[in-house]
This record gives C-alpha cells, structure tokens and sequence, in this order.
C-alpha cells in the first residue's frame, strides 16, 4: 500500500477520532483495509508524520503532557478558513483513490471538476512573484479573442468554473471577473504590480 494512503488514513483517523496514543492507531490500523499485517512502528509512524507535514495541508504533533498524537492544520497557511483546505485534502484524496476509481467508474457518479484548472498555477504564480499575467482571452461563443494583461487579486470557483478577480493594466475600468476556461495565460515577466 502506499504511502500516501497510508498518510491519508492517519489524518482521516485522527481528524475523526481525535487524538491517539500510537497503540491506539495500531489498534484501529489492524481493522482497515490497509492492514498488511503489520503495525505501523515508530520510525515508520515519525516518517509518515514528515510525509504529512511537507505534502499536506496539515501536520502530526506529538502532545507530551497527554502522550497521544493530535492532527493541527497548517493554521499560518490556510488561515481559519477551512475552505482551502478542505478542498486541498480532497484533492489528495482523490489523487489516492485514482486507480479504484478507474476500476469502477461505472458505480461513481460526479459532478464536473471546475473547468479552467490548467491556468491555476499561471495565476497563482503570479499572485505569488507579484507579476502580471499576459493572455488571449476567447469570448463567450469562441468568435473573437483579445489580447489582456492583467492584474491578478483572487482566484475562486462558482457553478464548476473557475474565475479570476484582476484589473486589466490599463486600470480604466477597474476590476473584473474573467473565467479561467476562457484563456490562454502566461506569467508576464516584465511587469511587476
């Protein structure tokens, strides 16, 4: 079994059941479909717990004065929304059942995923080096394109689409609302806001 779903089924336990001793996660491990057999040992339980802090939203702390385990989420990223991070672990969740999910398709019905995913980076990229971002961006029907570079502030998803709140740079009309489906972006490196 992975390491990823292993990680997964730590935070899962912990955020469902509290804080635990080790021998109290073994005791629930050896119940779970991903009990090979073994326990999860020390060094094993220490590395999944730096597994889980470097990749996920969240991280494993050991409280000395109760002697259990407890899951925190990374409060200085994600704030006290737990939007962003909700939406994080499930990501990963979703990444971990991929293979299942393949296999039986045909039992899962969906919603669509936001469309526009292919330029969350671009943008966040640029939110992030303080930079502007170039694109064509397609009307409503695909008949025209305009060129826009624009100032991005927030990223959010409405209806299964994502969409950017940015002022293009010409600053006239102040900002807008563009859905990411509808562009082609890039990061602009010669301008800086």
């Amino acid at each position: 079994m992975s390491k990823l779903k292993k990680c997964l089924y730590l935070i899962n336990l912990l955020e469902r059941k509290g804080a635990l001793t080790l021998k109290e996660i073994n005791d629930c491990y050896e119940y779970s479909s991903l009990y090979e057999g073994d326990e999860i040992l020390p060094r094993t339980f220490a590395r999944y717990k730096d597994f889980i802090s470097e990749t996920f939203p969240c991280y494993i702390d050991f409280n000395q004065r109760t002697g259990k385990y407890e899951l925190h989420r990374h409060k200085a990223l994600y704030g006290e929304d737990d939007s962003l991070y909700d939406y994080l672990l499930s990501a990963y969740h979703i990444e971990g059942m991929t293979e299942l999910a393949l296999k039986h398709r045909d039992k899962i019905i969906l919603t669509e995923a936001p469309t526009g995913v292919e330029n969350v980076q671009i943008i966040l990229e640029a939110i992030d080096k303080k930079r502007g971002i170039e694109c064509d961006y397609y009307s409503y029907n695909k008949k025209s394109v305009k060129q826009q570079k624009l100032i991005p502030y927030f990223l959010r998803t409405w209806e299964n689409r994502w969409y950017l709140v940015a002022e293009p740079d010409n600053h006239h009309h102040g900002q807008s609302v563009f859905a990411l489906e509808r562009m082609d972006a890039s990061l602009q490196e010669d301008y800086c806001r």
